[in-house]
């Protein structure tokens, strides 16, 4: 018990090191990317894309799928036109397939996004999104202990926004993600993997600029 804390305890100062780094890096990058900073009359723009699915099939028993996929994303404009954005995303993904005890994957991850509105009535947009910070946990089919895995990832998002208002747009997008994970805890081992979870599905998407 006391190797495991210890080895935690290194690999959370080092876990930290790492996302400290990276952010400086994404924070470089945004600067290099655009050139500027913050234009003094910067709108805000909150972001949020949603999915729920749900199928069964029935045979000797039940079998039962079910996704749940979040994302909310919250930052601003770099140029005057509201061409590009740079913010902060955070995303869920929470899922449960096969019949008796499922299996199960719920996560969550954070880190900078960056945006381009590459149409001139600013309806066709791309997002790329890097989660400097990953956590997960699984269950396998039939039970078993809980895993909780540590990592990073990345999402693509490519669609159209219809302006419903001046600044409310609703849409649909296609997004692909790809979660990659290095640590995993299982009781009190601690080991290392290269374990990944990866989703392309369509999501309703809402956009808010204010």
């Amino acid at each position: 018990m006391k190797n495991l804390t210890s080895s935690m305890q290194i690999n959370f100062h080092r876990s930290l090191s790492e996302h400290g780094g990276r952010a400086l890096c994404a924070i470089a990058l945004a600067i290099g990317m655009f050139g500027v900073a913050p234009v003094a009359s910067a709108a805000l723009f909150v972001d949020f894309n949603f999915l729920y699915l749900n199928d069964s099939t029935k045979v000797d028993t039940t079998a039962t799928n079910t996704s749940t996929l979040m994302d909310v994303a919250i930052g601003f404009d770099v140029d005057k036109k509201g061409e590009f954005q740079v913010g902060w995303a955070y995303s869920t993904r929470s899922t449960s397939s096969g019949a008796g005890t499922p299996e199960t994957y719920a996560s969550t991850e954070m880190g900078p996004q960056f945006k381009w509105y590459f149409s001139k009535d600013r309806t066709w947009s791309v997002h790329a999104t890097y989660f400097l910070i990953g956590n997960a946990t699984f269950k396998a089919l039939g039970g078993g202990a809980e895993q909780k895995w540590r990592g990073s990832g990345y999402k693509v998002d490519f669609g159209y926004g219809a302006p419903m208002s001046e600044n409310f747009r609703l849409g649909m997008y296609l997004v692909y993600h790809t979660s990659n994970f290095n640590e995993r805890v299982t009781g009190t081992t601690l080991d290392t993997i290269t374990y990944a979870r990866s989703f392309m599905l369509p999501m309703v998407h809402m956009s808010y600029r204010f």
